[in-house]
């Protein structure tokens, strides 16, 4: 009792409320703020772009379902034709590749490629008989740009017939009636021109064989020079000096 006199008699709880107050109010402002927030990001949230975008995924989903029924009903279609007009061209990639290995030829579809390549072609390794291996890297060198000659000369010998091929499509073209007749001359142009690339590409790795094998050959040359002068060079410096009146060579 006599503490709480004490402590009315000083004065100090008039400031008690003032505490008290202030307390509260700072509470009600971080629980404003709290709510606040939370509705902002609740605001964030838009159901009606969610709602859509579910709906374009479905549509994309049938569309896709859609396209592979459709190139099922093509397959079948296409196998019901007696006799399509597509031709083969098996037979002159086989040609051209066999074109390619002829004589002392590299060629790119050789089984043994790399180790016929070493042979040709050794790198830094002194000559044993500059002659011969000369002649070799000469023909190998030769016979394959005349291998990649002989295949051009083919592809444009088959280029006459492709292009009497093409026309022939194009003027059936217009004779198209009904679904299975239109599919079956797209599906001859797609089948045409997947043949045409496989030419082409067979043609530019001639090419580039041709390329590589002529690269090959200068470097090659240029290292088997040094190598056989570098073991020239190391022979006579093994060699004994004469010491005195004689020549030494240095």
């Amino acid at each position: 009792m006599k503490r709480i006199r004490k402590y009315r008699q000083s004065g100090r709880h008039s400031s008690f409320p003032k505490q008290l107050l202030l307390i509260g109010s700072l509470c009600f402002l971080f629980t404003t703020a709290g709510t606040q927030r939370a509705q902002a990001q609740w605001v964030v949230v838009d159901p009606a772009h969610i709602a859509e975008s579910v709906l374009n995924g479905l549509r994309l989903v049938d569309q896709i379902k859609n396209q592979v029924q459709q190139i099922r009903n093509e397959v079948e279609m296409l196998k019901k034709l007696p006799s399509p007009p597509w031709r083969q061209i098996q037979a002159l990639t086989q040609q051209l590749d066999n074109l390619m290995r002829q004589g002392e030829a590299v060629a790119y579809s050789t089984d043994n490629l790399l180790s016929q390549f070493g042979i040709k072609f050794p790198g830094f390794q002194a000559y044993i008989n500059w002659s011969t291996e000369q002649r070799r890297q000469f023909e190998a060198t030769l016979d394959t740009y005349r291998n990649v000659l002989l295949s051009l000369r083919q592809q444009g010998q088959h280029f006459a017939q492709s292009q009497a091929e093409l026309q022939a499509i194009k003027n059936r073209m217009g004779s198209v009636t009904g679904q299975t007749a239109a599919i079956e001359m797209s599906s001859t142009l797609e089948a045409f021109s997947a043949e045409e690339l496989v030419l082409i590409r067979q043609l530019l790795a001639a090419q580039t064989n041709a390329l590589v094998v002529q690269a090959s050959y200068g470097v090659s040359r240029d290292a088997q020079i040094t190598a056989s002068r570098e073991m020239m060079y190391k022979a006579t410096a093994a060699q004994p000096r004469l010491v005195g009146n004689a020549y030494t060579g240095f």
